[in-house]
């Protein structure tokens, strides 16, 4: 077998190099009572979701969405009661990076579209551990990235989508990832694929997960024929016309947009209607599907209806409408609304459909913009009507009478004449100062300097050849000069003791002064030119109060008072320990356990000391378990525990798993356990082994069992279960940990005792295993490999053997799983002949193991290092075709003596010092050192590859 050893630096380096910055999650709390998305106060924090925040909506009462909202960096739709989001025509969503609907196994997300756009810059999962439900009537979805139905496990991940109108436009499709319930039901609408993926398709339907009409035989699909370079999958389920494009009810579309259709079964020819009343006039009959109407007027609603002619005769179509663009400006900057902009801002639009000029108007009165209209005499476009405007209309008059030139002729006669003097003459009166400022070609207009802390309204007419379309009111609020944008903000607790205190500097501020302290009002501290001020380490539990007055151009303008309150004083060390609940690329559980006070749940976290997120769960209890969601992938996490018990954590950090990775490592260790009195080294061997885990920066560790020496009686929670958390603190805090039960957890009363096994884990581990187990039978993903925890004890073996025929079958449809390990205590082939084979588990899981090639078995209970040769049926085979067995029990407790059992089977035995097997995959090779912490000796080292 070939044996090498991999160094473990390249992590080290890789960790380092996915240090990114997370964003904020900011939910919908519907708090203004109403569905607005515009609305702050529908938004925890009464902030509207930006370009670096993540939405989220868990409550059955979501947001209707009919405008244009700003755009946000990520999505999560599903609560635990239902999350609903429904867009409806006129919608513009633009998410720039993912989109999870039911991102957790016990949350449920629906999407409702009827018309409207949402655009996903990276991946969309529909189920992504929980159930997700689109029901797409009309608009469009488009996917940057992988679009999945049913991403998460078998057991819990649920994803449905009823495309009844619209198109869905991806750059890559899955379905049931992880071997979840999925299904698209198609009838009106099309679902539109890079590439040409009609295989896939053709599989999908297959197993039925994608029907039309109901009915697998209904759906059709082509590759580089309905849309060139991609697969287009549609239903047709009737002799009626289907899937127009522009999808029925459609708005916003262009002026020049063709027609089209999916004939009916049968039709020969088609009869077209079309015009502005319903169902449209008829134009012919034709053998093709598409009809080009010319070009369409602005703004207007049209009907169309096809008729399909066959030989059984003629089948009438369904009406459809489409309503054109409008040649409206849009897109306003600064956005409708938005204070605090700067005195010499520059205003800019996006231009309507056929717009050639603009009319701008700004004022400091909604009324009087709203009412103003062009001056018609202001011949040259700069606002106002002067001696300019009169020079050039003699000019017109002398050359161009008839009125060729653009606005010669001011009352639209095509002539020029006295009439014409009269008008400017009359707009020349009342031209000063005018709310109207003139026509322009470009979409940018310098309005000069502002006045300060005023509301300012602005409209922007866009004219074309033929037409002038009126623009909405716009409006905008200067900076009044303060300082504003405090951090932390105002009003806000918790927070850490060495926080910075920063601001934004107010218009024209050359300096500031600042005020800070426990009193109010505060005393001064000086004056600065950096909007930064470090107090230092400031006391427990204690409100500050500070102020910025701005120094400048506008003299000295007195800020605002805010304040804020710091942390309380925790008077019990806790010690968190990472979990996985679900995926480990986007979630962790922070667990911690506090034996002497209960309280709520809350975990602060976010890309830097300053957190900003937290996750609260307002339960009261000794033992604390909050799941971090939607985080990003591969990105470094500060962190900190707080409860309402007075216990606030020291700052941490985790990493979240790279996604799709193929190359990462772990660590594997068993049999920590201390003894009954202090003076066994026991712990202390482990607490050097855990640190020199921790130097190594794996990714993350299993545990092979028998953490404490008798975890379920009363001297455990008062002894044990604390020295083990003291002593795992540092790898625990900031490595994920998955352990397996040992017997000593559950000891003495006959194993049976798991209750504070359960209490510590049955919620910080994956949901996914048989029913009510507590966290002792569990599988999850990470990367290209599967993992699977099975119980020696307690749980009954048949019914482990069920779960885990399903999760392997699982597993081996998944085409991105390419490793699969299992871990549990007791070994089930050792050459300890004191605590021999487990012949029970061998015939319960052994033919599973050999049936889907299980890769590594690792087990703990026998205080050394031991491994088996390839074993399947029970005998050793060539390298590669069967399962390694490891013992590794070497973690801290007393070293075992390696004995005769499994004669033939093993091929190495070592029990002198603690010791941790190190794995390393890169995609299709596998290494596995086992390494000695004290002297960092490898002991054993093997290889497998695919």
């Amino acid at each position: 077998m070939k044996k090498s050893i991999l160094f473990l630096v390249s992590f080290v380096l890789l960790s380092n190099l996915l240090n990114v910055c997370s964003a904020t999650y900011i939910q919908w709390d519907g708090g203004a009572g109403t569905s607005n998305w515009n609305t702050a106060a529908n938004w925890n924090g009464d902030v509207i979701p930006g370009t670096a925040d993540k939405a989220g909506f868990k409550s059955p009462t979501g947001a209707v969405v009919s405008t244009t909202v700003p755009t946000f960096m990520d999505m999560t739709l599903g609560g635990v009661s239902g999350g609903i989001l429904t867009v409806q025509p006129g919608a513009v969503l633009t998410c720039t990076n993912t989109w999870s609907m039911g991102q957790s196994y016990n949350e449920t997300g629906v999407l409702n579209i009827s018309g409207g756009s949402i655009t996903v810059g990276s991946w969309f999962y529909v189920g992504n551990a929980g159930v997700g439900t689109i029901n797409i009537t009309g608009g469009s979805i488009t996917i940057g990235g992988l679009f999945c139905i049913a991403n998460g496990v078998a057991a819990t991940s649920v994803g449905t989508v009823n495309l009844d109108g619209g198109t869905i436009t991806v750059s890559t499709f899955n379905m049931a990832a992880g071997g979840g319930a999925a299904k698209l039901d198609i009838t009106s609408g099309k679902l539109i694929i890079n590439g040409n993926v009609t295989s896939a398709i053709a599989g999908y339907i297959s197993n039925g997960w994608i029907k039309g009409y109901d009915s697998p035989s209904n759906v059709h699909y082509d590759y580089n024929v309905t849309t060139p370079g991609k697969t287009t999958v549609w239903a047709v389920g009737s002799n009626k016309a289907d899937n127009p494009t522009p999808a029925n009810g459609a708005v916003n579309i262009s002026r020049d947009t063709s027609l089209s259709w999916t004939a009916g079964l049968g039709a020969i020819s088609h009869n077209i209607y079309f015009g502005t009343a319903s169902p449209g006039t008829f134009q012919g009959n034709q053998a093709g599907t598409a009809f080009n109407p010319g070009q369409l007027a602005l703004g207007t609603t049209y009907y169309w209806r096809i008729d399909e002619v066959s030989g059984a005769g003629t089948t009438t179509g369904d009406v459809w409408n489409f309503t054109t663009a409008t040649g409206e400006a849009k897109n306003p900057d600064p956005a409708s609304g938005a204070i605090n902009i700067a005195f010499n801002k520059i205003l800019g639009w996006t231009a309507g459909i056929g717009a050639v000029s603009h009319d701008v108007y700004l004022g400091t009165n909604s009324s009087d913009v709203n009412n103003a209209n062009r001056l018609l005499g202001d011949l040259n476009g700069n606002g106002i009507v002067d001696w300019i405007d009169l020079s050039m209309l003699t000019g017109y008059w002398l050359s161009d009478p008839t009125g060729t030139e653009p606005y010669a002729g001011i009352d639209d006669d095509n002539i020029v004449d006295l009439y014409d003097y009269t008008l400017l003459a009359e707009d020349w009166k009342t031209s000063t100062n005018p709310v109207f400022k003139g026509n322009q070609s470009s979409t940018n207009y310098n309005p000069g300097t502002l006045a300060t802390d005023t509301t300012y309204y602005w409209r922007i007419d866009e004219v074309n050849s033929v037409d002038t379309f009126k623009g909405n009111i716009w409006s905008f609020t200067t900076q009044s000069g303060k300082a504003f944008d405090p951090s932390p903000a105002n009003g806000a607790a918790s927070v850490a003791r060495d926080t910075t205190l920063s601001w934004t500097a107010g218009a024209g501020a050359a300096s500031h002064n600042v005020y800070f302290g426990t009193a109010n009002p505060p005393a001064s501290i000086g004056n600065q030119t950096a909007a930064t001020y470090n107090p230092g380490t400031l006391d427990y539990s204690t409100t500050y109060y500070w102020r910025i007055d701005e120094i400048g151009s506008l003299g000295t303008v007195t800020g605002d008072l805010w304040n804020f309150t710091t942390v309380p004083l925790s008077t019990t060390p806790v010690y968190p320990y990472l979990t996985w609940r679900n995926d480990p690329t986007n979630s962790v559980v922070v667990n911690w356990w506090n034996p002497t006070a209960t309280g709520n749940s809350s975990v602060d976290y976010g890309p830097t000391i300053s957190y900003g997120s937290t996750a609260t769960i307002a339960t009261v209890s000794n033992f604390h378990h909050v799941e971090l969601t939607s985080l990003t992938p591969g990105a470094t996490y500060h962190y900190r525990v707080r409860s309402s018990d007075g216990t606030v954590g020291a700052d941490n950090t985790f990493t979240t798993a790279e996604e799709n990775t193929t190359s990462f490592s772990f660590a594997v260790y068993g049999d920590p356990r201390g003894g009954q009195t202090a003076d066994e080294p026991y712990y202390s061997r482990h607490r050097v082994l855990c640190n020199w885990i921790l130097a190594q920066n794996f990714d993350f560790a299993i545990g092979t069992g028998d953490t404490v020496w008798e975890g379920a009686t009363p001297l455990a929670m008062s002894k044990f279960w604390p020295e083990f958390f003291e002593i795992e603190k540092d790898l625990s805090s900031s490595k994920v940990i998955m352990t397996a039960m040992g017997n000593h957890e559950v000891q003495p009363s006959g194993y049976t005792g798991s209750a504070n096994y359960i209490q510590f884990y049955g919620d910080g581990y994956p949901a996914n295993g048989t029913s009510g187990n507590g966290g002792r039978v569990y599988s999850f993903n990470y990367g290209n490999a599967h993992f699977i925890n099975l119980s020696s004890y307690q749980i009954d073996l048949n019914l482990q053997k069920n779960w885990l025929a399903a999760d392997l079958a699982a597993t081996a449809a998944n085409p991105n799983i390419k490793w699969i390990f299992a871990f549990m205590h007791a070994p089930m082939y050792t050459t300890n002949t004191s605590r021999g084979n487990r012949t029970d588990c061998i015939a319960a899981w052994g033919p599973l193991f050999d049936q889907y090639h299980v890769d590594i078995v690792f087990a703990g209970h026998n205080h050394l290092l031991e491994r088996s040769r390839s074993i399947k049926n029970g005998i050793a085979v060539a390298d590669n075709v069967g399962t390694v067995y490891v013992t590794s029990g070497l973690g801290g407790a007393g070293f075992d003596s390696p004995g005769s059992g499994s004669p033939g089977l093993f091929v190495m035995t070592y029990n002198q010092n603690t010791l941790a097997n190190c794995v390393t995959i890169n995609g299709n090779s596998l290494t596995v050192n086992s390494i000695t912490n004290v002297d960092g000796i490898v002991r054993d080292t093997f290889t497998l590859s695919k």
